[in-house]
């Protein structure tokens, strides 16, 4: 476990960070540009030194004030993987991906072998070729598995995918989901794109100009209002940590379980069992007073409204809770809210096009 808690000033901007990772899951540090997240772990690297505080990994102090602790950037054995592969251009990739092997494996190296790492990372055949010679994703590639054979004890990654074209950031989220799986260390993720979030994401640390608002599991945090703001108008909405339950093919549609109930959604290709997150868009959901008879709507879900925010802009978002706890989030019309005479309190029904569920809002 790494836990964190430390303050950093720079200039006027003071960032003040406290959350725990756990090793194995993959904590995304989730903010507007400009919120702290890179600062944030440019202080875990070693790369920059807090103020006060302390960070610790697994039982070995990284950084204490009180006790002017500050383990030097090589002695803390962390995996940094940069927007920017940062590979040296006059060696090839296997003279970079040995750069960072230069010291004897331990951990990583028994947890998954480094013939695995390079098959899982599709390196084999990028062996002998310079960096210039490589596409975006493959130096990425090539930058992830070399901050894995440093042997790292965390494995930090800001904005990996971000330079990427859709495709190749595709094909790294999945090594990093695949990885997550196999590597029980922390690691920690910096993105500002949902759509991150859902592929690797298992923990959430919500960052809102330098303080860290909310911590928790994705699904938990995104429930939020401080999530709903960093999103905006346009991204607003939840996400559901869910379980295929099973396939209707000759319906097309695939039926998602979660604590308060099922989900039609067209057909996805995953087994039976696996575990997805869905994100299901405020505007996706319309609100019923009655239960409605006779509409093409396959979801119908009571909730309550526990909160009613933004009257003033023509529009407002409600906040839902769901028979099991879950929070759904929906945007209706002032109008509409008032001709419901919606208040928090009011017992309500949630309508959810199946077809609004569509890829990329469901991702594993």
């Amino acid at each position: 476990m790494m836990t964190v808690d430390f303050q950093k000033t720079l200039g006027t901007f003071t960032l003040s960070a406290t959350f725990a990772a756990t090793p194995g899951r993959m904590t995304a540090l989730f903010g507007r540009s400009g919120a702290g997240k890179t600062t944030l772990i440019d202080c875990l690297a070693g790369l920059t030194r807090p103020d006060t505080g302390e960070i610790i990994n697994h039982g070995r102090v990284f950084y204490d004030a009180e006790k002017a602790i500050n383990l030097a950037v090589q002695d803390r054995r962390v995996g940094y993987v940069f927007q920017e592969p940062r590979l040296f251009p006059h060696l090839s990739v296997k003279a970079n991906l040995m750069f960072g092997a230069g010291r004897k494996q331990r951990s990583v190296e028994a947890q998954i072998g480094v013939e695995e790492l390079l098959d899982l990372l599709g390196l084999h055949p990028l062996l002998t070729r310079l960096p210039h010679r490589l596409s975006g994703g493959e130096r990425q590639r090539v930058a992830l598995g070399r901050a894995l054979l440093s042997d790292p004890e965390i494995l930090l990654l800001d904005e990996p995918v971000s330079a990427l074209d859709q495709a190749r950031s595709s094909e790294i989220l999945s090594f990093l989901q695949t990885l997550k799986g196999r590597l029980n260390i922390p690691m920690i993720l910096v993105t500002h794109r949902v759509e991150d979030l859902l592929r690797v994401a298992d923990d959430l640390v919500l960052i809102d100009n330098g303080k860290v608002i909310a911590t928790g599991p994705l699904a938990d945090v995104a429930g939020e209002a401080g999530f709903q703001s960093i999103l905006g108008d346009d991204g607003a909405g939840s996400v559901f940590a869910m379980t295929v339950r099973n396939h209707r093919r000759t319906d097309h549609l695939s039926t998602l379980r979660f604590a308060s109930g099922d989900l039609f959604v067209p057909l996805v290709e995953a087994a039976v069992g696996e575990h997805l997150h869905v994100r299901i868009k405020a505007t996706d959901v319309a609100i019923a007073k009655d239960r409605p008879a006779n509409i093409s709507m396959l979801n119908i879900l009571p909730a309550e409204v526990v909160e009613i925010l933004g009257w003033q802009s023509g529009q407002i978002n409600l906040r839902l809770r769901l028979p099991g706890g879950d929070v759904l989030w929906a945007r209706i019309t002032a109008k509409s809210a008032s001709d419901l005479k919606i208040t928090v309190g009011s017992k309500v029904y949630a309508l959810i096009k199946a077809v609004a569920l569509a890829d990329p809002g469901i991702l594993r």
